[in-house]
């Protein structure tokens, strides 16, 4: 099974840590990005996963749109 892209946007160290810890028992490689960064820059790298906010779990998978943007 290929590893999910998993993108969070989030700029608190802390949370880094949790949602990489949280997230250790599944397959994917997590990247971060600044809450700067527009969303729709960072669609062209093709995530499987965006989550725009840990806190109010606000994740958007990716797969299932039906167009791409």
């Amino acid at each position: 099974m290929k590893p999910l892209k998993i993108f969070v946007i989030e700029d608190d160290r802390t949370l880094h840590r949790r949602i990489t810890r949280e997230l250790s028992a599944v397959p994917c490689k997590i990247s971060f990005f600044s809450t700067s960064d527009s969303v729709f820059d960072l669609l062209k790298f093709h995530p499987d996963v965006v989550i725009h906010d840990y806190k109010l779990q606000k994740v958007t998978k990716l797969n299932e749109w039906a167009i791409p943007y």
